[in-house]
């Protein structure tokens, strides 16, 4: 429609300053946000006009709320008080517009702001950036152990002549992804030490910018790994049996999403719905680890590649 238009949303959940000027710029040339998600921005035609943005965080409000918190719904009535009229939200991440000139701020207490930011990072980033450092290193471990038995046993030019180019390239993407979660993690804790020395001396909140060279290396790199395995498995005629593990995961995640957007559009809380999700993953990779034995004997009757898995599992 003409007067609807969407853009990619190229913001981070820490660049919202950038977002905030850049909505007020799309008001002033004749376009008002309508809605918003971590892929696009939304916009309605309206009258170019001089609007004021914000941004503010509540970390409490769980996108799989069936209604809206009462303690949100405060925020928004504290809000509109001052001129603030909520647009949308994503989240725990709340927009808002003020029409007036000079409007009183939505923040005025620089430690308030910063633990809502923390809050917020920690649930939507520094979880998975832990849980990626945890199982990544785990696994790096495991590796180390095991190449230090093959290589007492032999030795580091024999285990390199033995192991295939693909099961290396896949070792080497775990421990990058470890290392990685754990340079985002350091990197941020470091801004966050300071940002809240910042706020309770001066009472300023400082923004969070991460290094944006490593930002785009770090999306390189993993891409280049990617595409690594995917060469190496068509090189070696298995993208198929790969295929066949992955697409009952792919399956996984269709029913998760479907489920949750059911469940909360039938007001079941965002708590219960979690757990049902959880119970529908633990079922479901049961039944996908009882079936293995029959994928991999598919695998091998098919002729679709997998000799080390198929011939030592199933025809020992």
């Amino acid at each position: 429609m003409a007067d609807r238009m969407t853009e990619k949303n190229r913001f981070t959940l820490w660049e919202y300053p950038q977002l905030v000027e850049h909505l007020e710029y799309m008001a002033q040339n004749g376009w008002m946000l309508e809605d918003f998600n971590e892929a696009e921005l939304c916009y309605e035609e309206c009258q170019p006009r001089k609007v004021h943005f914000a941004v503010t965080f509540f970390p409490e409000y769980d996108f799989l709320d069936p209604c809206v918190p009462e303690n949100l719904q405060r925020l928004w009535d504290f809000c509109r008080e001052s001129g603030w009229q909520h647009i949308t939200d994503s989240a725990s991440m709340q927009i808002f517009y003020n029409e007036r000139e000079n409007p009183l701020p939505i923040h005025t207490d620089a430690v308030v702001q910063l633990e809502n930011f923390h809050s917020m990072i920690n649930v939507l980033k520094l979880k998975n950036w832990r849980q990626d450092a945890v199982i990544n290193g785990a696994f790096t471990v495991f590796l180390a152990i095991v190449a230090g038995m093959f290589i007492r046993d032999t030795s580091f030019a024999y285990m390199v002549e033995r192991v295939s180019a693909l099961s290396m390239l896949i070792a080497a993407y775990y421990i990058y992804r470890c290392i990685s979660a754990l340079c985002s993690l350091a990197g941020y804790y470091s801004w966050y030490v300071k940002a809240r020395r910042a706020a309770a001396e001066k009472d300023v909140f400082t923004n969070f910018c991460p290094n944006r060279i490593w930002a785009n290396a770090d999306g390189a790199i993993s891409s280049f790994f990617l595409c690594g395995m995917a060469v190496l498995l068509a090189k070696n005629g298995e993208i198929v049996s790969t295929l066949l593990f992955a697409v009952p995961f792919a399956i996984l995640f269709l029913i998760v999403v479907a489920s949750a957007k059911y469940m909360k559009k039938n007001g079941v809380s965002a708590k219960d719905n979690r757990r049902i999700i959880w119970v529908i993953a633990a079922v479901f990779v049961l039944l996908f680890v009882m079936a293995l034995p029959y994928i991999i004997m598919t695998i091998a009757d098919m002729g679709l590649g997998g000799d080390m898995i198929t011939h030592t599992i199933v025809y020992p």
